[in-house]
């Protein structure tokens, strides 16, 4: 199995009838980051965060800065367009500044809102410090958000992918955004064996977006999102289909295409466990697709506890949330969160003066 070895530890189910679990029904979110939500792991290494953020960009060398401002000062320039759709050479027209055809246009505030300083560093290691390569992966990256539906502009509404779009698939819960690990990254559990559509598009949409939510929800200093992968059937909930369907490999390809080109530096680890041998046959076909960089991030069953507070984790998993999923109760309530948190971060990045190259530290509650 090479590197799919793994030692079948186990997750062991905490009984609901624990008098000792706390009760959850919505997506618990951090106001703050001294926040009660928030793990006290994460707390307790709050300075070494700061202190390392603020020593990792000390430490840029004279060259790396440079290329910085270089990326910096192209996005800035005031004339600065995108193409409309990518070509092979739309890219080398940015890196000419030859704006003026058909086309191309400028960028909305949403999409300079996009382009942090953050950002522009985790594609400049994405790319190892390739100036051309940077700019021609954030073009394509800005391309593809605005094809996709990820530019959380009001003014392209009907356009956009939205809580509304996806909220079909998510009827049996089989994405939920739950919680922290021990450094504050946000955790999203998938669910595979609660499918309940047919293969589409709009479950690429469903993925995409809740890790864009991830990324989003995030508490300073965190840039990583920790993905948890169950691959239990679950035939007895309502809506799921009886007979196990795999996600389709023409689904699974686009999904991991997506996240390795247009989110670098963004997975933290991914955890898979009850992974059945049909799910091993997908992970095999995928392996040369998968870069070196997302393939030491993978982790083949080990107990959620091992990197998740109890305080943080699903009582399905050994944690202490009893959490049973509810759409009706779950949904409404994570639209109005992650809508909500977006909307204030957007503010306060405006008043900050709405530029591009803004640190996410300083408008992040």
């Amino acid at each position: 199995m090479g590197f799919f070895t793994s030692s079948k530890k186990q997750n062991e189910a905490k009984s609901a009838d624990d008098e000792n679990l706390v009760v959850v029904d919505k997506m618990p979110l951090a106001t703050d980051s001294q926040s009660d939500e928030l793990p006290k792991t994460y707390k307790d290494k709050l300075p070494e965060l700061k202190r390392k953020y603020e020593e990792n960009d000390a430490n840029l060398t004279e060259s790396q800065n440079k290329m910085y401002k270089d990326v910096l000062d192209l996005f800035s320039d005031p004339e600065f367009k995108i193409p409309s759709e990518l070509k092979s050479e739309s890219w080398k027209k940015v890196l000419d500044k030859n704006y003026n055809v058909e086309g191309f246009t400028s960028l909305s505030s949403y999409e300079k809102f996009f382009l942090t300083r953050e950002c522009f560093l985790r594609f400049l290691v994405g790319c190892k410090w390739d100036f051309n390569q940077t700019v021609s992966k954030l073009v394509e990256t800005l391309v593809w958000r605005r094809e996709f539906g990820l530019t959380y502009d009001p003014a392209l509404k009907g356009t956009n992918v939205t809580c509304d779009l996806i909220e079909p698939e998510n009827k049996t819960g089989k994405q939920v955004i739950l919680g922290y690990d021990k450094n504050g990254s946000v955790l999203l559990y998938l669910k595979d064996g609660l499918q309940n559509t047919e293969p589409s598009q709009r479950q690429v949409q469903q993925m995409i977006f809740m890790i864009d939510q991830c990324v989003m929800l995030n508490p300073k200093y965190v840039t990583k999102v920790t993905i948890l992968v169950d691959f239990k059937h679950y035939p007895e909930v309502e809506g799921v289909v009886k007979k196990r369907k795999m996600t389709p490999l023409g689904i699974a390809k686009q999904c991991l295409h997506i996240c390795q080109t247009y989110y670098p530096e963004t997975l933290g680890y991914a955890v898979f466990i009850n992974i059945p041998w049909i799910g091993y046959a997908l992970l095999k076909v995928m392996t040369p697709l998968i870069d070196p960089n997302t393939k030491q991030r993978l982790v083949f069953d080990e107990p959620f506890t091992n990197r998740i507070d109890s305080s943080n984790l699903d009582y399905h998993y050994g944690g202490d949330l009893k959490f049973d999923y509810n759409h009706e109760d779950y949904w409404p309530d994570f639209k109005k969160k992650v809508e909500g948190r977006r909307t204030e971060n957007y503010e306060r990045w405006s008043e900050l003066g709405g530029s591009i190259g803004l640190r996410e530290v300083d408008f992040k509650p």
